[in-house]
């Protein structure tokens, strides 16, 4: 939120997703600790489906995220229609796992929307041919 209590205006194209990636990365060091679950729970949740439309909306298209799309629809048809803080706890395995599994993803897609999934293995093979190994991490989601 902004200091004027309005929500802050909500980035396109490939910032959207980098920041929605930042917002569900945000959770990953939180728990489901007492006095602080429901929130903890709820705030995975929304995270989860800020991602959802960030990567639908995205210029390249939901194809893009195939594997993130399908999870959150997954987690989805668990809870039924139900956010409540009860249903959320009883599937607080799965919540958590879907966050955990589209974390993953996205490290190890490495691309942006800016990049074409092509774009890290031109990435390598530059790095090599100006004398770099190649290896090592490759380029970040935040571009």
């Amino acid at each position: 939120m902004s200091r004027s209590g309005d929500a802050a205006p909500v980035a396109s194209g490939p910032e959207k997703v980098r920041d929605a990636f930042a917002g569900l990365q945000a959770t990953l060091g939180e728990s489901c600790a007492p006095g602080n679950c429901a929130y903890f729970l709820g705030r995975v949740h929304d995270e989860l489906h800020r991602m959802d439309r960030a990567m639908k909306a995205d210029p390249m298209g939901p194809g893009h995220f195939p594997e993130p799309i399908a999870a959150v629809a997954k987690l989805d048809r668990e809870l039924g229609g139900d956010r409540t803080f009860e249903n959320l706890k009883k599937h607080q395995s799965t919540l958590i796992g879907t966050r955990d599994e589209i974390n993953t993803w996205m490290q190890d897609t490495r691309t942006t929307t800016a990049d074409p999934p092509q774009g890290r293995t031109r990435r390598i093979r530059l790095r090599a041919a100006r004398g770099g190994s190649g290896s090592g991490p490759g380029p970040s989601c935040a571009g």
